[in-house]
C-alpha cells in the first residue's frame, strides 16, 4: 500500500504541500477521483478551491485540476499530504 492512498474520500477537501520544509506552497481542493491513474500513477485528482506558492495566493488557478500523489518517488515525508 502506498503511503496515502485510502486516507481520503471524494468530497473531502484536502491540502498537498509542494515541498518538503515550505508550508507556503500548496495547493488545496476537494477529492473528486481518490483512485487516479490519468497520469500513470495513483493520486487524488482534486478541483483547486486554494493555491498558495510562495505565501501568495495565486486566485488564477480555482477550478483547475491538480493531482496528488498517493506516495512520491523522491523527497516523501510525513504530512505532505492532510485532511482541511
Amino acid at each position: 500500500m502506498l503511503k496515502y492512498e485510502g486516507k481520503f474520500a471524494i468530497g473531502d477537501t484536502i491540502r498537498s504541500y509542494d515541498f518538503f520544509g515550505r508550508r507556503d506552497c500548496y495547493v488545496e481542493g476537494v477529492v473528486l477521483d481518490p483512485k487516479s491513474f490519468d497520469l500513470g500513477h495513483a493520486a487524488y485528482k482534486i478541483r483547486c478551491t486554494r493555491r498558495v506558492f510562495a505565501g501568495n495566493e495565486c486566485a488564477d488557478e480555482v477550478g483547475i485540476e491538480f493531482y496528488a500523489p498517493h506516495q512520491t518517488a523522491f523527497m516523501e515525508y510525513d504530512d505532505r499530504l492532510e485532511l482541511v
